[in-house]
């Protein structure tokens, strides 16, 4: 078996042996071995076969520009690459290539020195080999009569490292070549003509062409500037006049014709004096103009690339980074998915938009992840044929679509250490929850659900309750029945007299439902004084529902479930509004929960006093409007609803609806947030150093006990228990000093 495996690896390596220098090779055979960022052990059987994987597209490798690539490289990629530091990054794995010879095997390492001693050699992560990027940007042909193809270092990658330095070695004799020498001065050449374009031969000997250059670029400077001024204030470009000549109107002086915003924008720029575009308007050709909608489109299109990049720019230096995204339907029916990186940024911490994606768009074609504008011809043209499964959208589906956006943003998924995300099922759902999806390829992600959007869960789940989602469905019943009809609504804000007007229940605006239920129970007198007015009506269809509405107001179930969810949403309410404030992290909000459930366990423990103290409000209230106070009609057999064996009207209310609540709230509330994730992330955040100083031996355990458990990087990153103790105790004493020279100082 090891004879046929070394016939194969010297069939291998005699294939990829540059012909210039085969008969200088010794016969060894030799392999490369790339260790993976798990293991550093590397033995025969841990041999790698290097593929050709795409890189990111932020993300510039000289393997990409080869002249067999057929990809064009151009000025701004040449420079780049020219420019960027050839050193590998801190946390890069050196290769080494192993060689069979004389029946032992020995390895042959790279060294960052070779790279800090050849400013040419450049490690290619595609190809997992050495290259020249001087000669690969600009090198033909070697030779005396330039008729060589360049092999090594240039179109092939170098991979075996056994005789790299010394007089003979592969970098010393590469970079005495002739050939290689008249690329490092080209490539010098061209950096001098691309700094300085003005001193470019062209440029020099043809003044007007420079003369031309700037006046396009003066000429172009107020649109892409109007474009990015409306970007920024969030103002829609267009209108549906949007085209023709652009002084067919204004000529007049006076014309009340609106051309859309950019155009008006162009025209309020050419009358308050800029003579550039007011000559450019006139002047140039229409279809020469650069203000049509599809150049708008385009110039849009290069601002959002330049952010991107600039934003990928900075979480790269940044190193680790979080992501946050949300799925939901626009009003044009499509579902998009919005994605947010949150990272530190010179000690600012920074949440970025990064980009909407079309999610079922993606489901119809997994390969190629769309984004929302960028090609909705595409989007649009799927054949009926293609959609041959049911586009379902799941926590799968979402957490794919994630990991594929940060893959192809050049992110290493290595470094995400955090996802945030509501608290719906679809994203934490630990079968297949989108943020456990995300997990199983970032391991070091920890989850961080909104806290605000996780109350409002727990609080819905009072709609279990039968008497509390009867209630809140009719509720919802008269908001509508008196916003939909502005003569009932006239009715009702008539009898309101100047009170505050009822807040329809909103799905999304959470401390508007909150607010919403207080109103209404404020208001019940008011609206059953209007639905008694509409009841009396000609018209048939607000008069028979007004008197359907009103029988089912005027009901004993009805206005206690009203009055004991007001209760509830009395203590939740401020909370909310609290948590959606931008001073306030987690530990705060943990604070904020942590209140809530001892005030909810206390209202349960004293549930008899105080439901009897809703119930006597509900009592005058009743008695007030002529409702008979009484309990729905018992029944032994029955099964499906609240059948208490009770000796009151108040004990029955209390059985079957207050206490319910109340253990259906508290019970959701403490399996969201009193978990062992959420403490070991509040863990964590006793580093802060206004927390710092205060905590005990105790919770530094906590701490490097969390932070073992949570964040596993690689072997030269790993977290030591004792050596992040040490560093806490350091960490602690700066902040403790600090805070004593304050105290001093005042």
């Amino acid at each position: 078996m090891s004879n046929l495996m070394n016939q194969w690896l010297k069939r291998k390596n005699e294939d990829c042996t540059d012909n210039t220098d085969s008969t200088n090779k010794k016969k060894i055979n030799e392999t490369i071995v790339t260790p993976s960022a798990t293991s550093g052990s590397s033995t025969l059987n841990s041999l790698v076969t290097i593929n050709n994987i795409a890189s990111p597209s932020f993300e510039l490798d000289v393997a990409h520009f080869i002249k067999d690539s057929n990809v064009i490289c151009s000025d701004h990629d040449r420079a780049k690459l020219i420019t960027m530091d050839n050193l590998p990054e801190n946390d890069f794995i050196l290769p080494f290539s192993v060689h069979i010879k004389k029946g032992k095997e020995e390895k042959r390492y790279l060294n960052k020195s070779y790279f800090e001693k050849y400013k040419w050699l450049t490690f290619s992560k595609t190809m997992s080999g050495l290259y020249c990027k001087f000669c690969v940007l600009f090198g033909h042909k070697g030779g005396r009569y330039k008729t060589i193809t360049l092999s090594k270092f240039v179109s092939k990658p170098l991979k075996k490292y056994s005789k790299l330095l010394g007089k003979d070695g592969d970098l010393e004799v590469h970079s005495k070549n002739i050939y290689h020498i008249n690329c490092v001065q080209v490539a010098d050449d061209f950096m001098k003509t691309f700094n300085n374009p003005q001193k470019e031969v062209i440029n020099l000997i043809n003044s007007e062409r420079m003369k031309q250059i700037t006046e396009n670029r003066n000429r172009l400077k107020p649109i892409v500037e109007s474009i990015i001024f409306l970007g920024r204030q969030n103002i829609p470009l267009r209108c549906h006049r949007d085209h023709g000549d652009f002084f067919e109107n204004y000529n007049e002086g006076h014309s009340i014709v609106n051309q859309g915003n950019f155009r008006e924008l162009l025209n309020y720029r050419i009358k308050a004096g800029d003579l550039a575009l007011e000559n450019h308007l006139k002047t140039t050709h229409s279809k020469a103009t650069y203000i049509s909608p599809v150049i708008q489109n385009e110039l849009i299109d290069c601002c959002k690339s330049v952010i991107i990049e600039n934003i990928l720019g900075e979480v790269k230096i940044s190193k680790y980074y979080c992501v946050i995204f949300d799925e939901t339907t626009d009003i044009s029916h499509t579902s998009q998915m919005s994605l947010v990186l949150r990272y530190l940024c010179k000690g600012v911490v920074k949440e970025n938009f990064v980009c909407f994606i079309d999610c079922h768009a993606y489901a119809y074609n997994e390969k190629c992840t769309t984004l929302i504008g960028d090609d909705e011809d595409k989007n649009d043209n799927i054949n009926e044929k293609d959609i041959n499964f049911e586009p379902k959208l799941n926590g799968d589906t979402l957490g794919e679509i994630v990991i594929s956006l940060l893959k192809n943003y050049g992110l290493d998924l290595q470094y995400c250490v955090g996802v945030g995300t509501d608290g719906c099922s679809v994203m934490v759902s630990e079968v297949r929850g989108a943020v456990k999806k995300i997990q199983s390829y970032a391991k070091n992600a920890v989850h961080s659900p909104c806290s605000n959007h996780s109350l409002n869960l727990s609080i819905s789940k009072s709609s279990t309750v039968q008497s509390i989602r009867n209630s809140v469905g009719l509720m919802k019943e008269i908001l509508q029945f008196f916003n939909c009809s502005s003569k009932r609504n006239f009715v009702l804000k008539t009898i309101l007299n100047g009170q505050q007007r009822l807040l329809s229940l909103c799905e999304t605006r959470w401390t508007e439902r909150h607010d919403s239920v207080m109103v209404f129970k404020t208001s019940i007198p008011y609206i059953i004084k209007s639905l008694t007015k509409i009841s009396e009506w000609q018209e048939s269809d607000s008069s028979s529902k007004a008197r359907t509405l009103l029988t089912a107001l005027c009901s004993c179930e009805f206005i206690i479930a009203i009055h004991s969810l007001a209760n509830i949403l009395c203590v939740t309410a401020p909370v909310s509004r609290i948590l959606q404030g931008l001073n306030y992290d987690i530990l705060n909000a943990k604070n904020c929960i942590d209140d809530i459930i001892f005030n909810l366990e206390n209202k349960r423990t004293n549930c008899l006093v105080i439901f009897g103290d809703i119930y006597q409000e509900c009592v005058l209230l009743m008695n007030e409007m002529d409702i008979e106070v009484k309990i729905p009609r018992l029944s032994k057999y029955q099964t499906k609803r609240s059948n208490h064996p009770v000796n009151n009207i108040e004990e029955y209310y209390r059985v079957s609806l207050f206490i319910p609540l109340l253990e259906n709230i508290l019970e959701d509330l403490r399996s969201r947030f009193i978990r062992k994730e959420n403490k070991m992330l509040l863990d964590l955040c006793l580093l802060i150093p206004r927390y710092i100083t205060d905590i005990s031996n105790d919770d530094f355990k906590k701490i490097t006990e969390a932070a073992t458990e949570l964040f596993v990087f690689n072997e030269e990153e790993s977290v030591d228990q004792i050596e992040l103790k040490t560093e806490l105790d350091l960490w602690k004493t700066k902040w403790q000093r600090i805070k004593t020279d304050g105290k001093k100082c005042l």
